[in-house]
């Protein structure tokens, strides 16, 4: 695997990027100084974790993150980038006018195509004037100490090789597989302004649970979701609320869901311990805000308030505490 390109970009109000204009020898050096990130340890994501993944790894699934990078990995490799013609172009007044660094690199014997994302931070930036020394294999007068040479910079960055944010491999000797690795899925939203992306992805998901020919059916009894208030107040109770909409972008409704393998009576019996639970002086959740099971009809009713409880059967996070029996819901925290 070797680096080809080196690309800066930005998501700020619209994709932009620009090739850094590197010549074969400095591209050469910097193969021999960068090191690509293990992600052998990386954990397939798990939505069901009690506590919010923040490094993961997918592979080929139809996920809001791997839609971006799908999105990004076409920008980069099928259209002829315009390439970085003055320094000066390279910032704007916030500091830099990107926000992030790829290196594209292939591996043509194994056929993969990878990008490895870096954040632009502001400490990257050389402010003022900075002077390096060096030494380099040049001996001074008749003694055998290096020569020492002064190098002068007044505008200009370091370039990112540490802390990889994420990476995206594209093997096509097998049809194409994607693999995503992310390390720190907090700044891939805030630098790749992911919003708009995730509310589309839960808005699908809430199609699927409504009907249609792809429609997502809960339970091994099949039940069907019926939502019993105008879609557009169920899916403006999702987006307020970052987490709800997170829940929803990721829930493909695939069979290693537990609210896909319980048992129509096993969800009767969490809806009758959260409605006891709700009647308690010390529940943050009242019985109205619990969605509810018609055993004649088979369906799964949920109202607009009730959308948080729905959620947290969704990605199975209602937790009893043993020790006092509290019953914590995430999105009532």
């Amino acid at each position: 695997m070797e680096i080809n390109q080196v690309i800066a970009f930005n998501y700020k109000d619209k994709f932009n990027a620009v090739k850094l204009p590197f010549d074969d020898n400095e591209i050469k050096n910097l193969n021999k100084i960068f090191n690509y990130s293990n992600d052998v340890t990386l954990k397939e994501y798990n939505d069901e974790e009690l506590k919010p993944q923040k490094k993961f790894k997918l592979n080929n699934t139809d996920n809001y993150l791997m839609k971006i990078f799908e999105d990004l990995f076409e920008k980069l490799t099928t259209n002829e980038l315009k390439i970085l013609n003055s320094l000066k172009d390279f910032f704007d007044k916030e500091g830099f006018a990107y926000t992030g660094i790829v290196y594209l690199s292939t591996d043509k014997n194994k056929g993969l195509k990878r990008l490895d994302i870096y954040e632009l931070r502001k400490s990257l930036k050389v402010n003022n004037k900075k002077v390096w020394l060096n030494f380099f294999k040049k001996k001074v007068g008749t003694g055998t100490a290096d020569a020492l040479q002064l190098f002068s910079l007044t505008d200009g960055f370091y370039l990112p090789i540490d802390n990889c944010l994420c990476s995206f491999v594209v093997n096509n000797k097998y049809d194409s597989k994607k693999t995503l690795n992310i390390y720190n899925v907090y700044k891939i939203d805030e630098i790749f302004n992911s919003t708009k992306i995730m509310e589309s992805y839960a808005s699908t998901t809430v199609d699927r649970l409504n009907g249609g020919s792809d429609r997502i059916k809960l339970t091994s009894d099949n039940l069907d979701v019926c939502f019993e208030d105008d879609i557009s107040n169920i899916n403006k109770k999702i987006k307020s609320d970052k987490n709800l909409m997170h829940t929803f972008a990721v829930f493909s409704g695939n069979g290693n869901s537990k609210i896909k393998k319980i048992s129509k009576k096993q969800l009767n019996d969490v809806f009758e311990k959260l409605y006891d639970y709700a009647g308690e002086n010390k529940s943050k959740f009242k019985k109205n805000d619990i969605p509810s099971l018609d055993l004649n009809s088979g369906e799964i009713k949920v109202k607009t308030n009730q959308i948080p409880i729905f959620a947290g059967l969704l990605n199975n996070k209602i937790i009893e505490r043993l020790l006092d029996g509290e019953i914590v819901i995430p999105y009532y925290n």
